[in-house]
Formats: structure tokens, C-alpha cells, sequence
């Protein structure tokens, strides 16, 4: 498991980017074994833009969303990825 985590135009404090971290780590939890995580947050004029990628050989799953407030954003975008895992467990053939 291997992880990049970009942020652009700021900085974020160590605890928001521990939380983070923490939050890849249980997306990556129910991911394929194999995967690896990229992610990058952008802040724009208008507020922050989040892009989420997960790569495995079992395929790609990615996620982006908007907001102007960066938690919600956050948040937002690691719960539309968790709900890509779950699809996919839910609807993977062994």
C-alpha cells in the first residue's frame, strides 16, 4: 500500500493532515489488497477542490467534489469513495 497526498495553494496543520492520513487508512482498509491511494486538494478562488484516486489490479476507482468549506470537502469526498468500495465489494465475482 502506497500513498501521495498533494495539497495546492495551502498548507494544512498536522492534525487535520494525521486525520487525513487516518482516513486513507480505513478507505485503504476495505480497498483491494493491492491498492495504492493518490489524492490532491486544491484551494481555488472559490474554495477547495478535491480529486481522490484509488489504483489496483482489480481496477481504478475515483472520486472529485467541490466545497467551500475544506472539512465538508473532505469529507465528502472519502464518503463518495467509501461508497465506490462498497459497490464494488458488493458487486465483485469471485
Amino acid at each position: 500500500m502506497n500513498s501521495e497526498m498533494t495539497f495546492s495553494n495551502f498548507s494544512l496543520s498536522e492534525g487535520v493532515k494525521k486525520s487525513f492520513k487516518n482516513k486513507i487508512e480505513t478507505l485503504l482498509d476495505v480497498s483491494p489488497s493491492d491498492s495504492g491511494v493518490s489524492s490532491n486538494i486544491t484551494k481555488t478562488l472559490t474554495g477547495y477542490l478535491g480529486k481522490l484516486q484509488i489504483v489496483s489490479s482489480q481496477g481504478r476507482f475515483a472520486v472529485t467534489t467541490a466545497g467551500q468549506d475544506l472539512e465538508d470537502m473532505i469529507k465528502s469526498l472519502f464518503n463518495l469513495m467509501h461508497r465506490e468500495i462498497i459497490n464494488w465489494r458488493n458487486t465483485r465475482l469471485f
